[in-house]
Order: C-alpha cells, then sequence, then structure tokens
C-alpha cells in the first residue's frame, strides 16, 4: 500500500516545471513571438511554447518604453501563450517587449525573445451629428487622447439600405466632415479612422443616423374658431416619400 501512495505522488509532481531537480537545467527559449492589435490600440503579443517544456513553470515577459530603463514585468502560467498590457501604454510610442521561459522556484530564465514596436494612435471619441439636412449630415469628433502620430482621418458612410459604402480623407487637424449628396430619409453609418504614418491606424469608431424628410409642409396658417383656441392649417408636401405623420 505505501509503495503504491509513493508512485502516485511522484507522478503528481514530476509534471513540467516540477522536476525533481532543474539544478543547471538550461532552458528552451519560446518561439515564434508576434505583435498583433485586437481590433483596438492596445497591442497583443502572441508566441509558441519550447519544445521542451522541463522544469519551465512562467513566461515572463517585460517592456520597456523607448528612452527609459525601467522595465515593468509580469509573469504568465504556461497555460497561457499571449499577453495584452492594460495599462500605461501610451499612443504612437517605440516600445520593446522581451519573452523568457521561467522556472520560479529555481531562478531559471531563459534567453529572451525580443520585439521594438510602436503603438497604433487611439480611436476618435465623441463622435456625432452636430447638424443634417435631407440630403446631408454634419459630423464632428475630438482627438482626446493626442495621437502624436496622426496624418489623417479617413471617413467612411455607408447607405444601409444599399450598402453602397463612400469615403473621404481628413487632414489631421480637421476634426469636422460635412457628408453631403444622401438619399433623404435614409439610415448611414459613418466611421472615422484615425491614420499614422508607418501604415497604422487606430480602427473604426462609428454611428448610424438618418437624414430629414425631403420636403418641408407649406402655406402653415393660423386660425380662430369664433373663440379662444386657435387651429392651425397646413398643405402636404408635393413629395410624401417617407412621411408618415
Amino acid at each position: 500500500m505505501w509503495s503504491y501512495c509513493c508512485v502516485i505522488l511522484i507522478v503528481l509532481f514530476a509534471g513540467p516545471g516540477f522536476a525533481a531537480d532543474c539544478t543547471g537545467y538550461v532552458l528552451e527559449q519560446i518561439h515564434s513571438l508576434v505583435l498583433g492589435y485586437d481590433g483596438g490600440f492596445y497591442f497583443v503579443l502572441r508566441w509558441q511554447a519550447p519544445s521542451d517544456m522541463t522544469c519551465i513553470n512562467r513566461y515572463c515577459v517585460c517592456w520597456t518604453k523607448l528612452g527609459e530603463t525601467k522595465e515593468h514585468c509580469f509573469h504568465i502560467t504556461t497555460g497561457y501563450l499571449s499577453y495584452s498590457p492594460d495599462v500605461n501604454i501610451e499612443t504612437c510610442t517605440n516600445y520593446t517587449v522581451k519573452v523568457s521561459a521561467i522556472n520560479t522556484n529555481y531562478h531559471l530564465y531563459s534567453h529572451n525573445v525580443s520585439i521594438s514596436f510602436r503603438t497604433r494612435p487611439k480611436e476618435v471619441t465623441y463622435l456625432k451629428v452636430e447638424s443634417k439636412t435631407d440630403t446631408s449630415l454634419n459630423i464632428a469628433w475630438n482627438n482626446t487622447y493626442n495621437n502624436s502620430c496622426t496624418t489623417n482621418y479617413n471617413v467612411t458612410w455607408t447607405n444601409l439600405e444599399t450598402s453602397q459604402v463612400k469615403y473621404s480623407i481628413n487632414s489631421a487637424n480637421k476634426l469636422y466632415h460635412n457628408i453631403t449628396g444622401l438619399k433623404a430619409c435614409t439610415l448611414y453609418e459613418y466611421n472615422v479612422d484615425t491614420l499614422a504614418d508607418l501604415g497604422q491606424h487606430s480602427g473604426e469608431t462609428g454611428r448610424v443616423s438618418k437624414t430629414d424628410v425631403l420636403e418641408q409642409i407649406h402655406s402653415l396658417a393660423l386660425h380662430y374658431d369664433g373663440g379662444f383656441f386657435f387651429v392651425l392649417t397646413w398643405e402636404a408636401p408635393s413629395d410624401m416619400t417617407c412621411s408618415n405623420r
């Protein structure tokens, strides 16, 4: 019975990172470190695990801002092969990130694999329609995050009835656009994407709005029918397209 229990204990504690003795063990480095973005501003690092996971029980990810020496380091369990920082990351800024395989019990580190890059600009904020007519939408937005690498804004609009898409490029200091040539009483989706040099962009911010009715009423008049209460009368527009009230 005691021999059986001892065998069970050996199986439980001899997994990756828990070898009987890792003293002096040379850890294999990670492979294929790549940078990606999940549709927004924050970057995502992904890598492949070492083929030899003996004695490895964590990954260490350290990032440094260009011009600074302070490293920001985080330990990640071996069940994860990606990392995305969510604090202290600045737009349009150069960073170097290093990833190592480690053993926290024996203080072992593999050779690190590093990647250097510049973060993307962040998306526009407070996108809204400031005014509209039957054939136009006047939109505006803010550059709240002060993206220093912004070169232009890509403005697109889509007729949601026909799926027709059009676009215009705005300069970096023009935080508005008058979208014209639209169809009356129609839903449009409009989007703004911050563009930067190096082929970078922020990802779109979008909204939906409807253009006004084509034609106004005519001959609005005020009447009194012999008493205190007044009566308003008018003539209908000649084109009643989209009008149901």
